[in-house]
């Protein structure tokens, strides 16, 4: 991501119940909100079920090394990059998710960013849960080089049972709130839309049914058919409801094999 892309960083806050956005002019406060996502998801990783821990590798520090400069190589390709993130991943070893964590965080080379949010779509059990806060701060702060990546790596976060709200729950709300900056609340239905379940199949056909504004209902439309498979019903609200109705006291497995 260019320096100038980071000039205008935009923080959610609350205050008195109500959302207030706040711009930080400086580069330097941008990429250091990033890094504090990156090091809180070091310090309060969120819970995962144990079965979805990957195994722990043996590796020697040697190989961690030489991922890391790979990664960061300017001369290598942009899959060789990713190939060398996903490695890293995969080795599940802490040092290695905090090096992958603060790249993505505070480099100014682009395609390694890119390389590693494309890891972490790709990975088999989605992105580690600690990596969910940073990828929500990149959903919000990204430009349009870094836009559908980021989008592809945080519609993969899965929502652990202790996180109030997980990630998918506050990519929900990012859609749903009419006061979210129409170009954020179109990523964050796109995000939606990585995983096919009930929930999100309802948050969407609120948003298209519903909201006043015409760019989120149409995001929403096409998000659907894309969720879902269905490519016939277009933006006919009735239509979706309709089909909805048969569905939405499905099983998760049932739905998922409709």
């Amino acid at each position: 991501m260019k320096n100038s892309s980071w000039n205008q960083f935009v923080v959610r806050g609350t205050r008195g119940g109500d959302a207030a956005a706040r711009s930080f002019d400086s580069v330097r406060h941008a990429r250091h909100r990033l890094l504090f996502c990156a090091v809180l998801g070091l310090l309060f990783p969120l819970a995962q079920p144990a079965a979805a821990q990957p195994p722990v590798s043996l590796d020697p520090p040697a190989t961690l090394a030489t991922q890391a400069n790979q990664l960061s190589n300017a001369e290598a390709t942009l899959a060789d990059r990713r190939d060398a993130a996903a490695a890293m991943l995969a080795s599940a070893q802490s040092a290695a998710l905090q090096t992958l964590r603060i790249q993505l965080a505070t480099s100014p080379d682009p395609v390694t960013q890119r390389a590693i949010l494309q890891a972490l779509a790709a990975a088999p059990q989605g992105p580690p849960a600690t990596f969910a806060p940073l990828l929500l701060e990149l959903l919000r702060a990204s430009d349009g080089a870094l836009l559908d990546d980021a989008i592809a790596a945080v519609g993969r976060c899965e929502d652990a049972p202790a996180s109030t709200p997980g990630p998918h729950a506050q990519l929900a709300q990012l859609a749903n709130d009419s006061r979210t900056p129409l170009p954020l609340r179109r990523a964050a239905i796109r995000a939606l839309a990585q995983q096919r379940t009930q929930a999100t199949v309802a948050t969407l056909l609120s948003i298209a049914g519903q909201d006043p504004s015409l760019g989120a209902r149409d995001a929403a439309f096409t998000a659907l058919a894309q969720v879902t498979g269905v490519a016939d019903l277009g933006n006919d609200a009735a239509a979706w409801e309709a089909w909805w109705k048969i569905r939405r006291a499905m099983s998760a497995t049932a739905f998922n094999d409709d």
